[in-house]
């Protein structure tokens, strides 16, 4: 996907987590540091939550590609707005989520 970049934290982030629970910390100090893609736009975001509810990370791609590849990179409200239940579905989408489109 376009419009990605990396997650940016630090010292004063890590700190306030291994803080916060002595278990997470004992993780961190195992894993280090973590490169994590962050999606800049926020309509693309929310999409991406509610698709991959319940899901694995490897069908939320699946779909997440059929969709971009359909319908373009940012999706937007636009795309989603017009399209039928039917048509979601075909991008792998479950039935009662593509009621909510």
């Amino acid at each position: 996907m376009k419009d990605e970049a990396f997650f940016v934290y630090g010292k004063k982030e890590i700190s306030y987590l291994k803080a916060k629970d002595k278990r997470l910390g004992k993780v961190i100090d195992k894993v280090v540091h973590i490169e994590r893609e962050a999606i800049l736009d926020l309509f693309s975001v929310l999409v991406h939550s509610i698709v991959g509810q319940q899901i694995s990370t490897k069908d939320l791609s699946t779909i997440l590609q059929r969709m971009t590849n359909e319908l373009g990179f940012p999706l937007t409200p636009t795309h989603i707005a017009g399209l039928d239940k039917e048509t979601l579905q075909t991008f792998g989408i479950a039935f009662k989520k593509a009621e909510y489109g």
